[in-house]
């Protein structure tokens, strides 16, 4: 899973729509949204903003084998499908 799509996971898990992504984050409209996530190269920054507006942080740890906990997401470099 890319981190783009880490993101739209973890906004549909709290029910965030992208129009409410942009009021929370002060940009201007949902389309500011559409194209973050369409993003190939988005910034850390960019995604701990809109992770931090939906109550979720970033953690980072080496990697490990097998399943994670319910809530958390594996993000590697996979491409766009």
């Amino acid at each position: 899973m890319n981190i783009c799509e880490a993101v739209k996971l973890a906004m549909k898990n709290q029910k965030t729509t992208q129009g409410q992504m942009a009021e929370r984050i002060g940009v201007k409209g949902q389309s500011v949204i559409a194209q973050r996530l369409r993003m190939d190269n988005i910034s850390v920054n960019t995604v701990l903003e809109m992770l931090d507006a939906i109550g979720y942080e970033m953690v980072i740890q080496e990697k490990r084998p097998g399943r994670r906990s319910e809530g958390q997401f594996v993000v590697t470099l996979e491409k766009r499908k």
